[in-house]
């Protein structure tokens, strides 16, 4: 549902998201683990909780039917979909990795790439993470046709406090126009 100009995803699914229940959810996870003896969970969603109550009913559920497993948010959700308080209850619930995806340290850069981003709620995030044993990763992009050195310095100065925070990963992607973003439709490169 977020309009970043470098991604494909806003013009393939009309900024629409959609998920499945709560109950469904969880009684796939119990089914996989009974089955199969799945007891890890990657979640490959690019923004598996943009409706935040939507995953603490999930949490809620997996704690209540004690299904016992792990999972993991490998895709770089939108840090602001989730709420600092609601960590302890992630990881209780089984919740061992969050990927957000800042993209840049630099607020101008960020308004040409079209996303917002609360730089202060990622620190307190990665930081409340720590404290719960939840590792973190943090998504950077590099090569923007308009990113500017400037830009560059704040993104560096940016993943410093991250760091400080106690985030575990980093992960550098370079910007490249995909056709169907809307910087491939600008022709920016």
């Amino acid at each position: 549902p977020y309009p970043c100009d470098f991604c494909v995803v806003p013009e393939t699914n009309n900024r629409r998201w959609q998920g499945a229940s709560p109950d469904h959810v969880v009684q796939e996870i119990i089914e996989l683990r009974d089955k199969y003896g799945v007891y890890d969970f990657q979640v490959e969603d690019l923004n598996p909780t943009v409706q935040h109550k939507r995953w603490e009913r999930i949490c809620e559920l997996l704690i209540e039917r004690e299904a016992n497993i792990r999972f993991y948010f490998v895709s770089g959700t939108k840090a602001e979909t989730l709420r600092i308080d609601k960590i302890p209850l992630f990881a209780k619930a089984g919740c061992r990795y969050i990927s957000i995806s800042p993209e840049s340290g630099s607020s101008n850069l960020m308004k040409v790439i079209g996303k917002k981003f609360n730089q202060k709620h990622g620190v307190e995030l990665v930081n409340q993470c720590r404290k719960f044993g939840i590792r973190t990763q943090a998504c950077f992009l590099v090569g923007h046709p308009q990113e500017t050195g400037e830009d560059y310095f704040s993104t560096k100065s940016y993943l410093i406090e991250l760091v400080r925070a106690g985030l575990d990963e980093v992960a550098i992607f370079v910007v490249a126009p995909f056709a169907g973003s809307s910087l491939f439709s600008r022709n920016a490169i």
